[in-house]
């Protein structure tokens, strides 16, 4: 009897796999977990014909952040908008730094369909062709679940740091025009003439008030929606998140081209659709039509009860499933390079709106400049120095609204090429079971520098 065990186990074992099945029959019957467990090649993936990416996944406590001092925010504040100035905050309470790596390689981590896909591919069968293409088919859709919840994730934490940036500049100008109301009402109480313009600050106050209460709902908004997928509790009813991060934008454009290929060659999906073209035949045929119905439920519909004989006698089905693979391969190649072109065409655009941006930045400065310099000489008016300000502070505004478009456009090209995994999966402080060095904010990905090599000559910011 305990040889008749022993060739059922082996049996188990080698049709499917590692299953919960085997695994109780193998610990039951004196074989090792061993035994089942995939052989692991000296560079840590598993063998077989389609190579196996996974992320390191444990069950993990809640994040925890920094506490963000003033000093910090200030100086976060200072890299976005280019002054080094202490507004009125937007939250009276106690504000979380969260850092550009804290907030990818967290969302990668927190991501939920990510988790599932690998929890799914530690109970499926990890044995043969089908195992292979079935681990490989789940592992880089997990790849690709971390990659785009990251993506999502840095694209609220560069839109909370646009907002918090426009709401220090939108206090200042409600203090502009409020200090603009309260002299023109002394001056009123005094009888004495005030500029046919005066009634714009009163209509600019109600303007700029109106804008505050819409940002303050948009910044918890982005609190609250940037926390959950950091799984980060207390935000945004007791915390907040100050995003920070290094804002400068480089003056050269992307290597377009270099940035199609590294995408081509780096993104899971296309190497997974690529690998199991050239694996799938008649063996794993089941796993293949799985693979074309993750992308669409109706490709890969079997022919019922008996579709293991009519593949066998009809043996086309192999050549046509291998075409289909094929076909979808091709597709989403265009689609991806498609999708770099117009984050890098996005980049390249906003280094130009940048410097736009900035040089109209400037000259409201000069203007503001004349404007104090006449009110000191006597020949001008409080009024037109408020006008100017507010001139020059709508103008940073319009600044800090390019560069974090630029930031946004950088995100999307990088979730294109498939590159928000990099560098998340041993981060000690973040994935505690999952020791990577990650470069310092103000340096850029290893991958890109083959891009993007001028990014380490950027504008001041000022």
């Amino acid at each position: 009897m305990r040889a008749l065990a022993l060739g059922l186990t082996g049996w188990l074992v080698v049709v499917c796999g590692c299953s919960p099945l085997a695994q109780q029959l193998v610990s039951g019957n004196g074989l090792s977990q061993d035994d089942c467990a995939p052989k692991v090649s000296e560079k840590g993936k598993t063998s077989g014909s389609i190579t196996l990416v996974s992320h390191c996944n444990q069950e993990h406590g809640t994040t925890q952040l920094q506490p963000a001092s003033e000093a910090a925010r200030v100086q976060a504040l200072k890299k976005l908008i280019g002054l080094d100035w202490s507004p009125e905050p937007s939250f009276n309470g106690p504000y979380l730094a969260l850092t550009v790596e804290q907030c990818q390689c967290l969302a990668a981590q927190e991501s939920t369909i990510a988790n599932l896909l690998e929890k799914e591919a530690g109970v499926a069968p990890s044995h043969g062709r089908k195992a292979d293409l079935r681990q490989a088919l789940l592992s880089n859709g997990a790849l690709e679940a971390r990659n785009k919840d990251a993506g999502a994730a840095l694209e609220l934490f560069y839109r909370l740091a646009e907002a918090e940036a426009r709401w220090a500049l939108l206090a200042a100008s409600i203090d502009q025009v409020q200090k603009a109301n309260a002299h023109g009402d002394k001056l009123k109480k005094q009888g004495l003439p005030l500029p046919a313009d005066f009634d714009q600050f009163a209509r600019q106050e109600f303007d700029l008030r109106s804008d505050r209460v819409r940002l303050s709902n948009g910044i918890e908004k982005l609190n609250r929606n940037l926390a959950r997928k950091l799984e980060v509790v207390g935000v945004p009813e007791y915390e907040r998140l100050w995003p920070v991060a290094d804002f400068s934008v480089p003056e050269q454009p992307v290597d377009v081209a270099a940035a199609v290929a590294l995408g081509m060659a780096q993104r899971p999906e296309l190497q997974f659709l690529r690998q199991a073209s050239q694996d799938a035949g008649l063996a794993n045929l089941a796993e293949v039509r799985r693979a074309l119905s993750a992308s669409n439920a109706l490709l890969g519909m079997s022919g019922g009860r008996c579709q293991k004989l009519i593949a066998i006698l009809c043996n086309s089905e192999t050549s046509s499933r291998r075409q289909q693979l094929q076909q979808l391969q091709e597709q989403r190649e265009r689609e991806i390079a498609d999708d770099i072109r117009q984050a890098a065409g996005d980049m390249n655009a906003q280094v130009e709106l940048v410097a736009i941006a900035r040089a109209r930045a400037r000259h409201a400065a000069a203007k503001l400049k004349e404007q104090q310099d006449k009110q000191a000489k006597g020949t001008g008016s409080v009024f037109d120095v408020t006008s100017a300000r507010l001139t020059w502070l709508k103008a940073r505004d319009q600044q800090v609204q390019e560069v974090t478009a630029w930031h946004l456009a950088h995100t999307r090209l990088q979730q294109a090429q498939g590159a928000l995994t990099e560098g998340c999966a041993q981060q000690d402080d973040l994935l505690s079971s999952c020791p990577v060095q990650l470069a310092p904010p103000q340096e850029f990905p290893l991958q890109e520098s083959k891009i993007l090599p001028q990014f380490r000559r950027t504008y001041s910011g000022q």
